[in-house]
């Protein structure tokens, strides 16, 4: 995979913070079922899409955690988490198109639950194929973005070489850095 980051995931909460927001409700058995042992991570990994516990997620060197700035509303939250659940089970895509949803890479998953057309995501084209690498997710939390449309994310947490980036040390410069 191109470019700094290699890998994405999504935050779905944990069950209380899922009922606190009004939010536990629109979820199925199964995934409520999951949250309630502790998988509170989606991602995409070469079996497929599934809810899983963060501490597998994080045996990683490098991690920003990013807060999405265009999320108002329980019913705005209840749609993005809505289609996040929906790509639980997809298979994995080998081929990383982004011209089908059937199956899914980690990148992708933000491509299609962030779904909106003012995302405007930076795709690339690799193999005769569109594709959405983690980069271009991240380029998202670029300050340009975060400044010129609200369908950004802020980056809110930047870990390097296992060691945290103090927020004082402008966090959004430090994170473009590391892609740039």
């Amino acid at each position: 995979i191109p470019g700094y980051w290699g890998h994405i995931a999504i935050w779905l909460g944990t069950e209380e913070q899922l009922r606190t927001a009004g939010l536990w409700n629109d979820l199925s058995a199964d995934l409520k079922e999951r949250i309630k042992s502790g998988h509170y991570v989606l991602e995409a990994l070469r079996p497929g899409v599934q809810v899983n516990k963060l501490v597998n997620f994080l045996n990683i060197d490098d991690l920003a955690v990013m807060r999405p700035n265009f999320i108002k509303s329980t019913a705005e939250a209840a749609y993005y988490l809505n289609r996040a659940q929906k790509q639980v089970g997809k298979e994995y895509d080998f081929s990383f198109d982004i011209e089908t949803d059937k199956k899914i890479v980690c990148s992708e998953l933000a491509y299609v639950v962030f779904d909106d057309p003012e995302f405007n995501w930076a795709v690339g084209k690799s193999v005769g194929r569109y594709t959405i690498s983690p980069d271009n997710v991240a380029e998202k939390g670029f300050a340009k973005a975060i400044k010129n449309t609200e369908f950004s994310f802020t980056p809110i947490v930047l870990y390097r070489d296992g060691l945290e980036v103090a927020a004082s040390d402008n966090l959004i410069y430090q994170f473009e850095k590391l892609i740039k």
